[in-house]
């Protein structure tokens, strides 16, 4: 896919939002934008990628499985993660998903580096 990809749920939907009304705003109503869910609670955002045209939700549950299975494997791997979190229920692994966060403004360079220069203008 041409674009931009990001990753959100739920819990950043004003965030999501705040991007995709800047990739409207900046790159235009056609620039194709996929969101990758970070877990299953995408009602909200859902909704709002709904009515825009141009935002797809990444609904691919066997590529997304296929992903979450293997940092699953990479956390059994792990010698003292269990030790670590203090949990020791076998089907709770820290921060799953999070490793969705590598496919994040995976986008045109000049789309990243406005919104980088829109980022840290509004920091100073």
């Amino acid at each position: 896919m041409d674009g931009i990809c990001t990753l959100a749920n739920d819990q950043v939907y004003d965030q999501l939002v705040a991007l995709l009304n800047s990739i409207d705003t900046f790159m235009g109503s056609d620039m194709p934008v996929c969101v990758y869910p970070y877990d299953d609670n995408t009602q909200r955002i859902g909704h709002e990628i709904a009515r825009r045209p141009n935002v797809q939700l990444y609904t691919d549950q066997t590529s997304i499985q296929t992903w979450d299975n293997f940092v699953k494997q990479v956390w059994d791997s792990h010698p003292t993660a269990r030790q670590r979190w203090k949990n020791h229920d076998p089907t709770f692994y820290y921060r799953i998903g999070t490793h969705r966060r590598l496919c994040a403004f995976d986008g045109p360079l000049i789309a990243f580096s406005t919104w980088m220069q829109i980022l840290f203008c509004s920091i100073q």
